[in-house]
């Protein structure tokens, strides 16, 4: 379980105004041997101002050395 939080610093320049937005995400390891697991999770922008929403799948393979 993870929480990433982004904000602008200052009011913005130009034409781009300030923004701030939090994402949380949520995943697993399943170990199939004991040198090689898998990873599967997902995110989600839960709030934000002025920026997009995302939502995404997280997938991996961790190997030992």
């Amino acid at each position: 379980m993870q929480s990433f939080n982004v904000v602008s610093e200052g009011t913005g320049t130009w034409g781009f105004a300030s923004y701030n937005y939090h994402k949380f995400e949520l995943s697993a390891v399943y170990a199939l041997t004991p040198k090689l697991s898998l990873q599967l999770g997902g995110y989600s922008t839960y709030w934000g101002r002025n920026a997009l929403q995302e939502n995404g799948l997280v997938v991996g393979a961790w190997y030992k050395f």
